[in-house]
């Protein structure tokens, strides 16, 4: 079994490096050369771009440090082990951003008082969580020769930042479902008011939502097994969020694109 998961492992790794070129393609050539723009480092590299391209990366780490664990590697497992934690602390980081940020003015539209709620979450509460996950495991490994007192304390600051950082993915996307599924409602009655890019967002975020939260029963059995197999099957879902958040960029530009092309036929015509 440790071999097909070992075999799993390296071609999701693999499909993240395709994945890795496949966004900077488009983001040079799609977003840039052909929408007559010159690629620069500020037009290539947007904060969307960005996040997803460090989503793709932290998931990338993920198969790697797997396929290294089912390969019974000589390498140390607690080292392995901590650079898996600060993957999943920056894939999990960048998602909730990245997720936010797309959203913002659909909860504002949805949920106007709650927005500046969520602003402060994003901009105090996600990065001190994260950092503080991501931290007590690197300073564990770091002191060897901790006092047994010492390593109890930083296992429970860890696990309790852990803990804290699993209710923020599901407190925000239960908020950014609940946005996304009331807009589209909204958006039957008069939908050629609405602009169709926060459509867009609104399905696809749907979407990526769904799959998240699909992903919470593995994480469970794994926090309570502590069975690599099922944290393997945690990432599988993540490298499936990735991809629909990639073909929601793929959509908003093909929105740009056929409004771009819509407003050059009408300055013709007039």
């Amino acid at each position: 079994m440790t071999l097909t998961e070992r075999n799993i492992s390296i071609a999701m790794a693999c499909l993240s490096f395709f994945k890795i070129g496949a966004l900077l393609y488009y983001a040079v050539i799609e977003e840039n050369v052909k929408m007559g723009t010159k690629a620069t480092m500020k037009t290539v590299f947007t904060p969307f771009t960005i996040l997803l391209l460090v989503m793709i990366i932290a998931n990338l780490g993920e198969f790697i440090i797997q396929a290294l664990v089912f390969s019974n590697s000589f390498y140390p497992m607690e080292a392995l082990k901590t650079i898996r934690s600060i993957c999943d602390c920056v894939g999990e980081y960048s998602y909730l951003i990245y997720g936010l940020l797309r959203a913002d003015a659909i909860v504002k539209a949805v949920f106007p008082r709650f927005q500046p709620f969520l602003k402060s979450i994003r901009q105090y509460v996600i990065p001190i969580a994260f950092v503080v996950q991501a931290g007590t495991r690197i300073v564990s490994v770091m002191l060897p020769n901790k006092s047994e007192k010492v390593e109890i304390i930083m296992l429970l600051v860890h696990d309790v930042s852990s803990g804290i950082n699993g209710l923020l993915v599901i407190f925000i996307d239960t908020v950014c479902f609940f946005a996304f599924v009331q807009f589209l409602r909204r958006t039957k009655m008069d939908i050629d008011s609405v602009d169709l890019r926060f459509i867009i967002i609104s399905r696809y975020g749907i979407a990526s939502v769904v799959i998240c939260t699909s992903s919470f029963g593995f994480s469970i059995l794994y926090g309570s097994t502590k069975a690599e197999t099922w944290l393997l099957v945690v990432y599988l879902p993540f490298s499936a969020i990735v991809l629909v958040l990639f073909l929601m960029k793929c959509a908003l530009l093909a929105e740009r694109k056929k409004t771009k092309e819509s407003l050059n036929g009408k300055l013709e015509t007039g």
